[in-house]
């Protein structure tokens, strides 16, 4: 077996909402490209330069970010990846771990989300005409590469024992797609050699999507919940949402998982809600882990430059227990980053922008 400093690049394969096919999910900058054959992007030139970048003694420009977060806190997705799959065979033709976003089709339009990862916000924009020039719905590349990838899925159970897939979208648990996926690992007896993590906003699982999990045996089943906050700031933040639905989904995906988190997208507008997050999970002994957004920018806490009441309390991020990540807010702050939001979200006229569980950023969006 050949020595390598990242096993990602030989047992991972990326696979963006439209199609495209990303070289790592932490690489900056990404090598991204359409093809509708995997093969050709998985022996493809690209991948194989990567390859032999990770095995040559000496980690390439686009794995900065891993190498940056390692030397802040020792650890990173290259050493959790090289950890969690010690024993794959780097001379294996295919992967045996999938991350997958099926398409953009979701059913919320969450603040912080784009048109590429929501047919919400994508039809939104379109009737408000602020869809960007020569916008393309992602779902068409998607759907053309979808069919290869899926034999070559297929096609992994023969070399390896399980087979991970991880699934984002979009919401999986609407996508026809995905269900189908599903179904036919099932029908063809490898669902017991299947990992399953999904992502899942636990707003309306298609009928029948729970029972598939329930039902039939999984080699493992993690679930990853996307919950911004509770109540009503939690279905203001993710429009379209009814929090008693969502907590009634979630409690049932909690009953089916071997194991579950909270994620967190850790926003200006989820920044104020997180303490109270983090009651709600250990509540339900559950892990909330928040998870900082980059982009857009002017959502990022880090890059705030507006009141820092939009953010919440730094006594109550004290009490509980959430310093380190109060001191991050504001840290960085670049120039517009308030008025580009006030602006952004002012742009939908179509939904309620009034927001009395933050008075601080109720007065910024209304205010002149």
């Amino acid at each position: 077996m050949k020595e390598t400093q990242c096993i990602v690049p030989y047992s991972q394969a990326f696979i963006r909402p439209d199609g495209q096919y990303r070289d790592c999910c932490s690489s900056t900058p990404h090598v991204i490209r359409f093809e509708k054959n995997f093969s050709d992007w998985w022996t493809g030139s690209d991948m194989e330069k990567l390859r032999t970048d990770v095995s040559s003694g000496q980690l390439p420009r686009n794995c900065q970010r891993c190498t940056q977060h390692e030397s802040a806190t020792g650890t990173s997705m290259r050493i959790s990846a090289n950890k969690d799959n010690a024993n794959f065979d780097v001379g294996s033709k295919l992967p045996n771990r999938y991350q997958i976003a099926f398409g953009n089709l979701c059913n919320l339009g969450c603040w912080s989300c784009e048109e590429n990862l929501s047919s919400v916000i994508q039809e939104e924009k379109r009737k408000l005409k602020i869809l960007p020039e020569n916008y393309v719905d992602p779902s068409i590349g998607f759907n053309l590469a979808w069919p290869s990838l899926r034999d070559n899925i297929l096609a992994s159970y023969d070399e390896h024992q399980e087979v991970l897939i991880n699934i984002w979208g979009g919401e999986p648990t609407i996508s026809k797609e995905f269900v189908e996926f599903l179904e036919l690992l099932v029908e063809r007896g490898l669902s017991h050699r299947t990992r399953i993590e999904m992502f899942s906003n636990c707003h309306s699982p298609k009928p029948g999507f729970q029972e598939l999990l329930e039902n039939n045996k999984w080699a493992h089943i993690t679930i990853l919940a996307s919950l911004d906050a509770v109540g009503e700031a939690g279905e203001w933040i993710r429009y379209g949402s009814n929090w008693n639905q969502v907590e009634n989904n979630f409690i049932r995906f909690k009953d089916i998982a071997d194991y579950i988190e909270i994620q967190c997208t850790l926003s200006v507008l989820t920044a104020r809600h997180l303490p109270e997050l983090m009651a709600y999970g250990k509540t339900h002994n559950t892990t909330v882990t928040p998870v900082p957004l980059q982009d857009p920018w002017y959502m990022s806490p880090a890059k705030w430059d507006g009141d820092i009441e939009v953010l919440g309390s730094q006594k109550e991020y004290e009490q509980a227990g959430l310093l380190k990540t109060w001191e991050l807010y504001g840290s960085e702050p670049e120039s517009g980053s308030s008025q580009t939001l006030k602006y952004y979200i002012n742009q939908f006229t179509n939904r309620s922008r009034e927001t009395p569980f933050n008075p601080a950023l109720d007065q910024l969006i209304s205010g002149e």
